[in-house]
């Protein structure tokens, strides 16, 4: 133990925690320096800045209109077409991010096959299977920058006015 915990307002509490404090000061102070070293140490503090001066940084980048982010798990033999309509939009600001659910497939491979040919297509591989909603928001959450979020699954295709009639409509 390295403190005292009394409930907000609760006086006697606070006064019984000060008596516990002071005659238990030798072990708590220790227990307490011991935690402060481990959890407040300059790496992290500068990994703290750091994370923060990267997300201020990233926030005066360029973004994508819209992230269309598509899930897939054990629908590869969709997922071509899927990939084919979102390239075939008519309106060109956005980004794909194509989220692999661990699927026993080649999702990966196609994925990778998309994002050589257009930087506007990523991939990004769940830990594990998060199933459908766990897989869209770990996309959405890890990977997409876009103003407004589409989201599509690997069995689905838009139309190619799509996204342009989509954003349009939310601005």
């Amino acid at each position: 133990v390295s403190g005292y915990l009394a409930k907000p307002g609760d006086y006697g509490e606070l006064q019984q925690g000060l008596q516990m404090v002071l005659a238990n000061r030798d072990r708590m102070g220790k227990a307490a320096r011991e935690v402060v070293a481990e959890r407040f140490t300059w790496r992290r503090f500068a990994e703290r800045c750091a994370a923060i001066y990267r997300e201020a940084y990233e926030l005066t980048l360029p973004r994508p209109r819209v992230s269309v982010i598509v899930t897939c798990y054990d629908l590869e033999r969709f997922l071509p077409k899927c990939l084919d309509s979102v390239a075939a939009q008519t309106a060109g600001d956005w980004e794909c991010i194509i989220v692999d659910d661990c699927s026993p497939g080649n999702c990966a491979e196609i994925a990778r096959a998309y994002a050589a040919k257009d930087a506007r297509f990523r991939y990004v591989k769940t830990p594990h299977n998060l199933y459908l909603a766990g897989a869209r928001n770990y996309g959405i959450r890890e990977a997409a920058k876009g103003k407004y979020i589409i989201p599509l699954d690997a069995d689905d295709m838009l139309g190619d006015k799509a996204v342009e009639v989509l954003a349009g409509f939310l601005d």
